[in-house]
Parts: structure tokens; C-alpha cells; sequence
């Protein structure tokens, strides 16, 4: 018998079935940020809000540089108070 290490959705992508019907998974697409035997953290990606990114990133001093209409994306049920960036290095 061999050792395996136990499975990690970390760093990867759930796409949610057309079958799923919760409304805070319907048509999902999740990134997962962690996922261990403690428990897990992913962010919805495709499930929009009314709130200007630029008008957020504003408050933090950052500019946006996409498009003048994105918005913000609602990461998910868990936690909806909180603030998560995905940014890139630069």
C-alpha cells in the first residue's frame, strides 16, 4: 500500500453542474484559495455586484486599471464583509 498525500482542491477551478440550483453556486466558476483537512476558502468569480472596482480601489489608495464600468465580484456567502484583491505582481 502506498503513501498518497490527500487530495487538494487548492489552485484550482470548480465549475458549478447545471443541475446545481443553490443560487449562491448557480453557474459558479470557484477559484480555491485553500482546501485542507481544516476546511476550505474559494472565491466565486463570475457572480457580479453593483460596486465600481475603481470606487473600491479608490479607498485603498490603488488605481484601477480596467475598464471604467467593472465591478466587483461577489466572492461568495461566506464572509460577504470581507475583501479579497486578486492583482497581479506588478
Amino acid at each position: 500500500m502506498t503513501d498518497r498525500a490527500p487530495f487538494s482542491a487548492a489552485q484550482g477551478l470548480l465549475v458549478a453542474v447545471p443541475q446545481l440550483h443553490d443560487p449562491n453556486f448557480y453557474r459558479a466558476v470557484v477559484l480555491m484559495v485553500e482546501h485542507d483537512e481544516q476546511g476550505a476558502l474559494g472565491l466565486v468569480l463570475n457572480h457580479s455586484t453593483d460596486h465600481p472596482c475603481a470606487r473600491v480601489t479608490g479607498e485603498f489608495g490603488l488605481p484601477w486599471p480596467g475598464r471604467p464600468g467593472d465591478t466587483l465580484r461577489r466572492g461568495g456567502p461566506v464572509e460577504p464583509q470581507s475583501l479579497w484583491m486578486l492583482h497581479d505582481d506588478g
